[in-house]
């Protein structure tokens, strides 16, 4: 208070130079989360200039010390939206732009050598709308900021700079007499009227307009009546004692108004051609009542200058955000580092962090790789053994966040070596249980060490037992009820799931989910491994494809065969009568790792294929020819020998009385439902009676058959 008295006697005594407050720059944390996004998805490598929105509230003093609050730019997530899509705000609109380097080099290069050239830049513009008259229709245009920023994505770490360009006349602006409040300039009916008239006039405005306008005012007081910013109002200022200026100033300091003051006055010393002005100023500290006790009121002079009118930049610059040195002797430039890494939620931070390299992908080398499409994908994986393990964990590194595991085994003391997703506690059951209880269920331990690699996937663990063919049902203890039950879960999974994946150690586990498959429209890939070879094959789709018509790519009215589709036989059980090594998955064990791997690739290569799970079989191409996926090939079957390090593409057509897949046994299932399913269960060989390989089978044993063939054929 002392300070401020000794101030105001300084100033009655002589003019003294106008001082502004700078702003200090706030950024939300939702600025950076939303700036790494775009800059992964929208701006990749670009360092094009990208517009932004900020705001500035109003003056205000601190809640708890009472004392002045620094004039603060506020930019927000919101600040990236365009102005129609700023929502309505009671604080003031700023435009500006970012500029975001892509390596820590080019940002400090940048700050070294080219922040006068960007502020001069930035500035011109400024200049430029002054002398255009864009400024006066809109003085937004006035307010301008940057904001120069390196964002280290993988660390989660953003360096930056603010800068608000002021222009400042070469002569100063004095401010003859101390500041003082409206109540003590102005009575108390006036002020009454002034506030009413002046809600009404933002009140009228449309949106944009207040963006716009709503910063800059012009106070005639014989009528009471403010009005936006308009040249004929600008005449009369500093000419006609009747008009003030008037401004939403986000300073609450008692002696100084806020920085946007400065261009404003730059902006009428310029529309006067530099001629000597002297007029009021009023500093409205809210905007929704102008009675507001810390808006003050204060007397100012333009000092002639008018040989500068005609010179091509009559103008210095200032802006950059300052701080004071550590000697406090001066000031230097405010360089902002922040590391969000801590702060963030984890599970947020390892979302971003599993669709860095993923978006990475769109940069350079597969612009057109929906993402979107592979992350919202829905899997459904029977068997959650070796291949199952190595499945999901490829599936995560694809973004894919909706998994699901169906297995009825426990996790063993030979698994966790061998599958990935298991470790040696599960072979113990639950946490805290004691040594000797039963070992964990594979697919809830599968399912619950996904969401610890990556919080953000939804794993689920399905315990159930896959009705198969030859495994016989006891009526006895109520086996018909257990197998309904799990039909109808499994059916419910897979009508739930958009990809099938066939990865169970038995054979005729693989012969329900293939009908299902067929039956609901879904994808379905398999793998299955052998000591030193395996298959990854994609199943054909039983219905049209939609944007052919046909159940490929081409006219052709085949489709691709399934797993089950050379066999002439129906699926026995084949899990009785097992030696030591029958009973177990003996394989090299690499093996697993290939065919986990390519069965994901064939899915995610599909997914980016215009015909999708329709596309034809492709066979070997030259690593020179075109290919429709932006991944590359999508065949039919891939055949491995690890022994020759060698890889077959090969394609086969649909069998017409194939046990799974043929029109005979999907209708069959369509129409009887669980029943079919026990009665296959009891007796398989009604899949061949079913699809006529009994009478094959007839034909092949020499028996006579009569063949009713028409005399066309």
């Amino acid at each position: 208070e002392k300070w401020q008295i000794k101030k105001q006697q300084q100033m009655e005594q002589k003019g003294e130079a106008l001082k502004f407050v700078p702003y200090i720059s706030t950024v939300d944390v939702s600025f950076w989360h939303e700036l790494a996004k775009r800059k992964l998805e929208i701006y990749k490598l670009s360092t094009d200039p990208v517009p932004l929105t900020a705001f500035y509230p109003t003056g205000s003093l601190s809640a708890k010390s009472k004392a002045p609050l620094p004039p603060r730019l506020i930019v927000t997530r919101d600040s990236f939206l365009i102005e129609e899509q700023v929502t309505e705000t009671n604080d003031q609109y700023s435009p500006g732009t970012l500029f975001n380097m892509n390596t820590i080099e080019q940002y400090t290069e940048t700050i070294k050598n080219q922040r006068i050239e960007k502020l001069n830049e930035v500035a011109k513009r400024i200049y430029d709308d002054i002398s255009s008259g864009a400024a006066i229709e809109n003085p937004s245009l006035l307010h301008r900021f940057f904001i120069i920023s390196y964002s280290d994505l993988k660390k989660y770490k953003f360096s930056y700079i603010f800068a608000f360009p002021a222009l400042y006349h070469p002569d100063s602006i004095t401010i003859n007499s101390p500041p003082i409040s409206l109540s003590s300039y102005f009575s108390s009916d006036e002020l009454v009227q002034f506030n009413t008239n002046f809600q009404s006039l933002l009140s009228s405005s449309s949106k944009i307009h207040l963006l716009q306008k709503s910063s800059v005012f012009i106070l005639r007081r014989s009528t009471s009546t403010f009005s936006y910013l308009n040249s004929s109002d600008l005449k009369s200022l500093g000419t006609d004692p009747d008009y003030y200026l008037a401004f939403i100033d986000p300073s609450c300091e008692p002696l100084n108004p806020g920085w946007p003051l400065r261009n404003i006055l730059f902006l009428i010393s310029h529309f006067h051609q530099f001629s000597q002005l002297s007029f009021s100023v009023l500093c409205l500290r809210d905007k929704t009542s102008i009675q507001n006790s810390n808006s003050i009121l204060f007397p100012v002079t333009l000092l002639s200058n008018s040989s500068l009118y005609n010179t091509p930049n009559p103008f210095k610059v200032t802006g950059y955000e300052n701080k004071p040195t550590k000697k406090g002797t001066g000031n230097a430039l405010n360089l902002h580092s922040l590391d969000l890494g801590d702060l963030m939620d984890p599970s947020r931070l390892a979302s971003t962090a599993v669709g860095l390299n993923l978006q990475l992908m769109r940069w350079r080398l597969a612009p057109t790789l929906d993402l979107d499409k592979i992350a919202s994908t829905k899997c459904l994986l029977f068997g959650a053994g070796t291949l199952g393990c190595n499945v999901a964990r490829c599936l995560l590194g694809w973004g894919v966040t909706d998994i699901t595991l169906v297995d009825n085994g426990r996790v063993s003391f030979s698994n966790p070596v061998r599958q990935s997703l298991f470790h040696f506690s599960d072979c113990f059951g639950t946490e805290g249980s004691e040594r000797g209880k039963e070992a964990a269920w594979k697919a809830e331990a599968a399912a619950k060490e996904l969401s610890a690699i990556y919080p953000g996937v939804k794993a689920t663990g399905v315990v159930i037992n896959i009705p198969m063919p030859g495994h016989s049902v006891d009526i006895r203890t109520g086996g018909e009820e257990a197998v309904t039950r799990d039909y109808n879960t499994i059916v419910s999974l897979v009508q739930n799931s958009d990809v099938i994946f066939m990865l169970t150690d038995s054979r005729e586990a693989r012969w329900l989910p293939t009908i299902l498959g067929q039956l609901y429209n879904k994808l379905v890939i398999n793998s299955a491994l052998g000591f030193d070879t395996f298959l990854v094959m994609r199943h054909g789709m039983y219905q049209k494809n939609p944007r052919t018509n046909s159940n490929n790519s081409n006219t052709s009215s085949e489709r691709l065969g399934c797993y089950f589709c050379n066999d002439i036989v129906a699926p026995q059980d084949s899990l009785k009568d097992r030696t030591l090594d029958q009973q177990c998955t003996v394989t090299r064990p690499g093996v697993s790792y290939f065919a986990g791997t390519i069965a994901v690739e064939m899915m995610v290569s599909l997914l980016q294929h215009p015909d999708g799970a329709w596309a034809e079989g492709e066979g070997n191409k030259s690593l020179s020819e075109r290919t429709e996926s932006v991944l590359g090939l999508v065949p039919h079957q891939i055949r491995g020998f690890l022994s020759h390090w060698h890889n077959m593409l090969i394609k086969g057509t649909a069998y017409d009385r194939c046990t799974a897949c043929s029109e005979a046994v999907v209708e069959k299932l369509r129409k009887e439902g669980e029943r079919f399913v026990i009665e296959v269960m009891n007796n398989p060989k009604v899949l061949e009676e079913v699809t006529g390989l009994t009478e094959l089978g007839k034909v092949d044993a020499g028996e006579s058959i009569e063949w009713d063939i028409s005399d066309d054929d």
